[in-house]
């Protein structure tokens, strides 16, 4: 099973100061490190982290690259498909607009997959480390040390430990959600805004908009309750899936099931949007009406 590798391995060893001299010039390990350069110590730094984290997740599970494949792929096919019916012959006219609602929606697909794998290396031993700080700390941070990556993944883990597991992932969720939400929306109302008045005649503004906070609310709750709880049992069918049949027919299940997810996801988000009354009058149509 690959999926115990986890981040449950030992602490990581600290890096040495290498007493350069602050030039531009390759690390201990080969590697371009951007030293005295304004910024660019901190893009490669991030840089690093981020590729460590991928390379992580791919060796706590080999299926992790085909799964967040599956998942941005069947959610773009999506969003295309869903856009054009839409918006029919403007769609390349407000393909602005397209494209933010792609890279919201990309951001968070990477999110929810991501933060919900399993890891193993030096990914491994930087949580391992943070959770063994947090332990000596005491208190709640505590409790959340040593968690499984999702309610399902393999491993003695309490009811309590799954529990807090959903937890702590709604909690990320929820600010992902407020963050895209705000983000998306507000870049959305104001490239329509922009448009309509540039030329109404063109662009006419359309009877009702989604306000920027009342949406980025409205997405806290769609990505910590709904969207945690649904990819949390996603990886509860693949871990079945890939522990119990062929790899063919494991990545099947796999993309079957993130598919079907991808499309009941977009149903609740209609619904709850319905629900909350998160459509508004425009104010930009009143206007353009006169």
């Amino acid at each position: 099973n690959n999926n115990n590798n986890n981040n449950n391995g030992g602490g990581g060893g600290g890096g040495g100061d290498d007493g350069g001299s602050g030039k531009n010039e390759p690390g201990d390990n080969g590697e371009f490190s951007g030293k005295g350069i304004p910024g660019v110590a901190a893009v490669v730094g991030a840089w690093m982290l981020l590729t460590s984290e991928f390379a992580g997740r791919v060796e706590a599970d080999p299926n992790f690259t085909f799964k967040i494949g599956a998942e941005l792929l069947n959610d773009t096919a999506i969003i295309l498909f869903v856009n054009a019916v839409a918006r029919k012959d403007r769609f390349f006219e407000q393909l602005d607009q397209v494209l933010c609602h792609w890279s919201v929606a990309m951001l968070n697909d990477i999110c929810l997959v991501c933060l919900l794998a399993p890891v193993a290396g030096v990914a491994a031993q930087r949580q391992a480390a943070a959770a063994a700080k947090a332990v000596a700390v005491g208190g709640l941070r505590a409790r959340f040390a040593g968690l499984p990556a999702h309610m399902f993944m393999a491993g003695n883990f309490t009811l309590e430990q799954k529990f807090l597991c959903w937890c702590q992932k709604a909690v990320l969720y929820s600010v992902i959600g407020f963050c895209s939400g705000v983000l998306g929306t507000a870049a959305v109302n104001v490239s329509s805004s922009a448009k309509t008045r540039a030329d109404p005649e063109r662009n006419p503004p359309l009877p009702e908009y989604n306000p920027t906070l009342m949406s980025g609310l409205a997405w806290l709750l769609y990505m910590g309750i709904g969207s945690n709880t649904r990819y949390q049992m996603v990886n509860g069918v693949e871990r079945v899936a890939f522990n119990n049949l062929p790899v063919k027919g494991a990545k099947l299940v796999s993309y079957l099931t993130r598919i079907t997810n991808c499309f009941t996801g977009g149903t609740v988000w209609v619904w709850w949007a319905d629900k909350i009354h998160l459509a508004k009058p425009n104010p930009l149509y009143e206007e353009y009406k006169k």
